[in-house]
Parts: C-alpha cells; sequence; structure tokens
C-alpha cells in the first residue's frame, strides 16, 4: 500500500495554514502550495476550507509572507548544493 504523500512544510498562522508540498520533475525540485482555513463543526470535528473570513487576512498576509521566506530559503539552498 503506497503511503500517503505529506506536505514538506506546513506554516500557520491562527487558523490559516499554508501547506508546502514538493514535486521531483525532471527539471528538479518545484514547489506548490495550498492555503486553507481550519474551523471546528457543530459535533467539534476539525474541518478545512479554501474559503476565507475577513477576519482571517492578517493571518494569510503573515502565513504568506512566512511560506515566502521557506521556499526563498529552499531555492537558495538548492543553488548552494549546485555549486559545491
Amino acid at each position: 500500500m503506497e503511503e500517503k504523500k505529506r506536505p514538506v512544510k506546513e506554516i500557520r498562522d491562527g487558523n490559516v495554514r499554508f501547506a508546502i508540498w514538493e514535486n521531483e520533475t525532471p527539471q528538479g525540485v518545484r514547489y506548490s502550495i495550498t492555503a486553507t482555513r481550519l474551523y471546528r463543526t457543530k459535533d467539534g470535528k476539525w474541518q478545512n476550507t479554501s474559503s476565507m473570513r475577513p477576519s482571517d487576512l492578517a493571518h494569510l498576509a503573515f502565513a504568506a509572507a512566512q511560506t515566502s521566506i521557506w521556499l526563498r530559503s529552499q531555492n537558495e539552498q538548492g543553488e548552494a548544493d549546485e555549486a559545491a
């Protein structure tokens, strides 16, 4: 049985979560990102949605900035590995 693929990194602020997915391609590693908002249903189960509320915008902006910083650090690391 194949193991379910997991994000290589998750960045969360408040109820907003960015998941960063790593994809191997013939051109090298590429990343994709999903942004979701976590919430609890009336019966207490955690769910997620891609819909955001106005009150989520500050969390979305902060998590997006942190995601960008992480992705840039990965790109810089990859360039350093290639130069070695």
